[in-house]
């Protein structure tokens, strides 16, 4: 009975300080975006990860959303870490409760990172960062050589780039040692851990499909970057192509979310030659107009 009653004082503390999950994130809007945050920066976040190599912690001296973000403090050490492998990978590992493993009504990753170091400039390969889905690894990493000493840089990864559709499970950030000196002092603030998406249909990209535009082609055809509609659903996109400020072809198309290729049906008399405006615009919005010149074409009228 003695033994028992020591028992229960020893794992009566261990449930008092056991860190609690943080709560589910809802959906908040802002603009033409909704937003999903995974995970923001604070003590509960912090504490949802596993660090190895490293330590992770919330911090408030760089944060981008609130007021604190995670830090991600690291002492480079070629003498320590794993036994095999003492030049290892600091990293930090986060897995999402099962109500989150569902990424497919979403657009994008955002994530933002702000860099400082004992070092003057960073390696060509600061970071890293991987997603892990239902299999056992990280089935899409990524290398970060847009970060910068000193400075918040943004990140929004396509979910459309992902190689599969399984269920996510969660994610990492990590370096190389092999890539820094030893006793190199680093620290990563990242913030704004999120999934994104549009609200309504809106283009976010198009671009020529060929490389060149004959004044005889029947069709023009595009390739369109498509957020804000369901998996499966259509939306309507509205395309307008000027020469001068005047227009010269216009019409309606069906798009489908994602990227896709799509043809603009051109009029059947031909273009002049010369330099066009080809603006794109759906419900929610679309890119900038983009210029595109139409050249003769090489063969005679009349043998299309």
């Amino acid at each position: 009975m003695r033994c028992l009653l020591c028992l229960a004082l020893l794992i009566v503390p261990v449930a008092v300080l056991a860190a609690e999950p943080p709560p589910l994130p809802q959906p908040v809007r802002e603009g033409n975006l909704e937003r999903l945050v995974l995970d923001d920066g604070t003590e509960a976040d912090a504490a949802a990860w596993s660090p190895a190599e490293c330590t992770v912690s919330a911090d408030a001296k760089h944060a981008k959303r609130g007021d604190t973000a995670l830090l991600m403090h690291i002492d480079v050490d070629w003498k320590t870490g794993e036994i095999k492998y003492p030049v290892g990978w600091p990293r930090m590992n986060r897995k999402l409760p099962a109500e989150l493993h569902d990424w497919s009504a979403w657009d994008y990753f955002d994530f933002s990172v702000y860099a400082e170091s004992s070092r003057d400039s960073l390696p060509a390969t600061p970071m890293g960062l991987g997603i892990y889905s239902t299999a056992s690894k990280a089935d899409y990493s990524r290398s970060l050589p847009e970060l910068k000493l000193g400075q918040w840089v943004d990140f929004r990864l396509p979910l459309s780039a992902l190689p599969s559709l399984n269920p996510r499970t969660g994610f990492q950030f990590h370096i190389a040692e092999a890539n820094y000196r030893d006793g190199d002092k680093l620290d990563f603030w990242i913030d704004g851990i999120s999934l994104a998406r549009y609200v309504a249909p809106t283009l976010t990209a198009s671009n020529l499909a060929e490389g060149a535009v004959f004044a005889d082609a029947k069709y023009l055809l595009l390739d369109v970057d498509l957020m804000g509609v369901k998996a499966g659903e259509m939306a309507e996109v509205i395309w307008v192509l000027s020469k001068a400020g005047k227009p010269s072809a216009q019409g309606r198309l069906q798009a489908a979310r994602g990227r896709s290729r799509v043809g603009l049906t051109l009029p059947a008399k031909g273009l002049a030659p010369g330099d066009y405006q080809l603006a794109l615009q759906c419900t929610g919005g679309g890119p900038p107009p983009f210029s595109l010149k139409v050249v003769p074409s090489p063969w005679q009228e009349g043998s299309r």
